[in-house]
């Protein structure tokens, strides 16, 4: 399957989500160890484990707002305010705020996990049988790709310029909403009720 035989959604969807992936990989892997920097491993090692469960249960939550709402809006709202907590984090972290910076990345665990659900919804509404595997294909290639290179970028800039990882990083969530609200089509959602 060429890329301009791919459906606008789907193409809208493939590269958000690399570039989401890639931001969230580049910052993930290193926040046991800004937590336990800023208090100690007891306090991050409780709070990092109440964020799984806190991830678990607001992506449930997202699954069932991409259901009965328009996902669109779900995406446009949830990637707009994850940005808005990238950037107070950031902040935050300049003027070494690290209670503000761990409320906010609680925030951040919340919102960025609403919107996940809607973002899988959009393949499986723009493909077809014909043409699914090779999404889902070309999207396991870029998962793979953002998680390698959002944490090569990690790696790099989190010890030698931690200010200069979390700026780029909030320019880059920064554009997603912008991209959601113009390029991703809105289709209205009917919720029916099961027997």
């Amino acid at each position: 399957m060429k890329w301009k035989e791919i459906p606008k959604p789907i193409k809208v969807r493939l590269i958000t989500s690399f570039f989401n992936r890639a931001v969230s990989f580049s910052i993930m892997p290193f926040m046991a160890l800004l937590f336990v920097q800023a208090f100690n491993e007891v306090i991050a090692g409780a709070f990092l484990i109440a964020m799984v469960f806190v991830s678990f249960i607001t992506n449930l939550l997202g699954g069932y707002l991409a259901d009965r709402f328009s996902r669109k809006r779900l995406l446009v709202t949830t990637s707009a305010l994850t940005a808005l907590t990238f950037i107070t984090m950031t902040i935050s972290l300049t003027l070494d705020w690290m209670l503000l910076f761990m409320v906010i990345y609680a925030v951040f665990s919340v919102t960025s996990n609403l919107g996940r659900p809607a973002m899988g919804a959009i393949i499986i509404d723009a493909t077809t049988k014909e043409n699914r595997q090779a999404v889902y294909a070309l999207d396991y290639w870029l998962i793979n790709l953002s998680i390698a290179i959002g944490t090569a970028l990690g790696g790099w800039l989190y010890v030698s310029n931690q200010l200069l990882l979390f700026w780029i990083l909030s320019f880059t969530s920064s554009v997603l909403p912008i991209a959601y609200f113009l390029f991703l089509d809105d289709t209205p959602r009917t919720w029916q009720r099961q027997k």
